[in-house]
């Protein structure tokens, strides 16, 4: 979902039609991961964060997102211990980008 305008009210649709994750993308706001992150889970959904840079690492995770996709990927890590710290607290899934497009020169 590139957004939360308009993404909040597809959620239930999303569910009642086979989707049980919702995969989120790097730029958006608190404001907007909060809102999502809350409806997809009243729709029981799973929210999936893909996501790269430091801040939008702390937004999804605030938000209190399921899963991070590609953290570290890109040539982006390391990252502060803060973010660290936080994502072995809470136990955060990482489903890692192990070979990247821009690493093999592709």
């Amino acid at each position: 979902m590139p957004s939360q305008a308009g993404t909040t009210s597809r959620l239930p649709w999303l569910a009642d039609n086979g989707s049980d994750v919702i995969k989120t993308w790097e730029g958006l706001t608190l404001k907007d991961c909060i809102a999502i992150q809350d409806e997809a889970k009243n729709a029981g959904l799973k929210v999936h964060a893909h996501v790269y840079k430091a801040q939008d690492i702390r937004d999804a995770i605030t938000a209190g997102v399921d899963v991070l996709q590609h953290v570290g990927s890109a040539m982006n890590a390391p990252y502060p211990d803060d973010i660290i710290d936080k994502i072995v607290a809470d136990r955060i899934p990482i489903a890692q980008t192990i070979s990247h497009q821009s690493l093999l020169g592709i």
